[in-house]
């Protein structure tokens, strides 16, 4: 048996690497889920209004242990910035904050295609998937 021409496997490496550099990835291996959960004190309503690089995702109002989510595609230069107020138990002082809630190149290693973001009394929470934890990302301006 004659070993094969060196011509013809530089060809095939050259068809192998140009397919895989030239094929995208299969639709939906990059959707990140993103949540946002109000667990600040029972009886208390979280609002928030959202907007990404994509579009504007609108106002909703949370009650206690609710929570709102979307899915998207995220290439790393995903974004979303967040206006969120809630009021205290007695209704006397409105807690109110701006944020970038998801910054794809700098959240995506900390929550990888889930990322729950958590309202409380003392701020906005990332759960880290890596570390196992919540991680406070933002605390309510005093």
């Amino acid at each position: 048996m004659e070993p094969p021409n060196k011509m013809a496997c530089g060809f095939m490496l050259v068809l192998v690497v140009a397919f895989m550099c030239g094929s995208r990835p299969v639709s939906g291996l990059l959707n990140t889920y993103l949540y946002i959960n109000n667990t600040i004190h029972p009886n208390t309503a979280f609002t928030y209004h959202c907007n990404s690089t994509a579009g504007d995702f609108g106002e909703y109002t949370l009650s206690y242990m609710h929570e709102w989510h979307c899915k998207f595609e995220n290439f790393g230069t995903t974004s979303f910035w967040c206006s969120m107020w809630w009021t205290d138990k007695n209704g006397h002082h409105q807690v109110k904050g701006n944020y970038d809630i998801f910054v794809g190149n700098r959240d995506e290693e900390k929550c990888h295609l889930l990322c729950k973001y958590y309202a409380k009394v003392d701020g906005i929470y990332l759960y880290n998937s890596v570390k196992n934890k919540l991680e406070l990302m933002y605390a309510w301006p005093k």
